[in-house]
């Protein structure tokens, strides 16, 4: 299948999700109240209920929000930035869940540690600062020490991103403690950095990974498949903040994944209000601040 045909698909079907607003807005109704019921007691077992949620709950707001930036609605972005705390909220509660003893090395397999990855990328592309460096550090320890809630690397793009946030913290280059798969197109993406025509190639074969790997049920593990990630190239747009803060080039090539409204965030972007996060926020850093960087 022609990579533009799979990223105008995905964005068609999201067209589909924004069309059907009963349904979205029954959804963000269930999962809030559920989340909300969590807090109340926010015992352990709540707040895994609620880390649960708040992943569908980032998926609703990540449909509705890519759909409408792709169509032009003023919402858009605030609606991807509110997808983005979501997920990032999980993984902050899954990390200090671990932490607790409540969640052990390994859980779900590669669901929370590629759930971290995109967040990383999203957080870097986006300038969410506070909470890369916090989840970059994270992810960074676990990879050189072994020590941590994954126990292995899937594929390539999570190892990728620790490499990535190493390289934007200009620390020394990462040596997994842990078995870990090549990097594949991504050690391309390292290996040319500095060559122009090169990096333009390698730029082309991470877009085309992507996009190969935004297919359901094609590839175990496949690391872009999520709403809102399969249409949202937050890694590409990772290393392109890093390329510029080194005042390199950008090149111009064409790509499906890259010619579209969510290749083009803008140099600001709005905060994300939101009542029931904000009540997210104050209760995770009570319960267990190792999780809730501020």
């Amino acid at each position: 299948m022609k990579k533009t045909n799979v990223i105008h698909r995905h964005l068609k079907g999201l067209k589909r999700g924004v069309d059907r607003p009963g349904y979205l807005a029954g959804r963000r109704a269930s999962l809030t109240n559920s989340i909300r019921e969590s807090l109340l007691s926010p015992t352990l077992d709540n707040l895994l209920d609620a880390a649960i949620d708040l992943e569908g709950l980032g998926t609703v707001e990540g449909t509705v929000g890519a759909g409408h930036v792709w169509q032009g609605e003023a919402d858009g972005w605030q609606l991807l930035q509110t997808s983005f705390t979501s997920f990032n909220w999980n993984v902050r509660i899954y990390t200090g869940l671990f932490h607790r003893g409540r969640l052990q090395r390994g859980f779900d397999f590669s669901g929370p540690q590629n759930m971290a990855a995109r967040c990383l990328s999203h957080a870097i592309a986006t300038k969410e600062d506070t909470f890369a460096d916090w989840c970059g550090r994270m992810m960074l320890n676990n990879f050189t020490t072994g020590e941590g809630l994954y126990d292995r690397w899937f594929r390539p793009f999570e190892p990728f991103m620790v490499y990535l946030f190493a390289r934007w913290k200009k620390l020394p280059i990462p040596h997994s403690a842990l078995p870990c798969p090549p990097l594949g197109v991504y050690q391309e993406l390292l290996d040319a950095w500095n060559s122009e025509q090169d990096f333009a190639a390698a730029l082309v074969k991470a877009c085309d990974y992507h996009t190969e790997h935004s297919i359901e049920g094609r590839i175990a593990h496949a690391e872009f498949v999520r709403v809102p990630h399969n249409v949202f190239p937050a890694e590409i747009l990772a290393v392109k903040r890093l390329r510029d803060a080194e005042d390199i080039p950008w090149p111009a090539v064409e790509h499906a994944l890259l010619d579209t409204p969510l290749a083009q965030p803008p140099a600001t972007l709005p905060r994300v209000q939101n009542d029931l996060l904000d009540r997210v926020t104050n209760v995770v850093r009570e319960v267990m601040p190792e999780g809730a960087p501020s």
